[in-house]
């Protein structure tokens, strides 16, 4: 359905009728932290038709940039490209995404961030992201969004789309993110990992059915892997927790 209603709304919606389809919940948070000038990091998941999030454009002129890796699909890669072409976007590539995010945000674009899936790297390693609690287990989580929120004093914003019903949504922009700063750097990007991964649990138990559960987000944790065989996440979670606590 989010595929029908992208090629759809594609074609149908405007700046100028994008209300009747689109309706933006906490708009003036993005505009505030725009208006602060440090930069904004629009944080994301792979829920709902979070590709609708371009619409944002039409709230501000500032710069749009947003981390996509290249789809293996030629067909869907041009067309999503095109996508945020149309909207002025620049498309940043996972490799020296972080160093990119930085140039961008000191000119004070909104950059776009996918934080919900497993990071690089392994638990032992900890490579390209940090060991935090999701949903009670632990998984090697993006630190992107905390760690140059801390160098450089950008907003971090939760951003989520809701589908309403066919070729209707609800964008919900939260508040931005009321980050740990102390002088210990490893701890406090720690702990507001973790306070992403909270508001990523609190939308999914909210609405399970959004949440595209593309991979597996707990592959490095031993004696999870034959659990994988479902359709629904959340009962995983519970019947590996059931395990362990028995």
């Amino acid at each position: 359905m989010h595929t029908l209603d992208l090629l759809k709304l594609n074609q149908i919606v405007t700046p100028e009728n994008c209300h009747k389809y689109i309706e933006i919940k906490g708009s003036s948070n993005l505009i505030k932290s725009i208006e602060n000038g440090r930069g904004t990091i629009v944080v994301m998941g792979h829920f709902g038709n979070f590709i609708l999030i371009r619409y944002l454009s039409n709230l501000t002129s500032t710069p749009k940039a947003a981390i996509i890796r290249k789809l293996d699909n030629p067909y869907l890669e041009g067309f999503i490209s095109s996508i945020f072409k149309s909207h002025n976007a620049i498309v940043i590539r996972p490799e020296g995404a972080i160093r990119r995010m930085r140039q961008l945000l000191l000119k004070n674009a909104a950059a776009v961030t996918l934080a919900d899936q497993k990071a690089g790297g392994n638990a032992r390693v900890g490579r390209h992201g940090i060991a935090v609690n999701f949903f009670g287990m632990p998984s090697q989580t993006h630190i992107t969004a905390p760690l140059l929120s801390r160098r450089i004093g950008a907003n971090i914003i939760p951003v989520f789309v809701i589908r309403k019903g066919p070729g209707r949504y609800r964008i919900e922009i939260n508040q931005p993110l009321r980050l740990v700063c102390t002088e210990d750097e490893i701890s406090d990007i720690k702990k507001n990992t973790q306070r992403l991964n909270q508001i990523f649990e609190d939308y999914i138990r909210r609405y399970p059915q959004h949440w595209f559960w593309l991979h597996r987000r707990w592959k490095d944790i031993p004696g999870l892997e034959e659990l994988y065989d479902t359709n629904d996440p959340l009962t995983l979670i519970e019947n590996f927790k059931s395990r362990l606590n028995k």
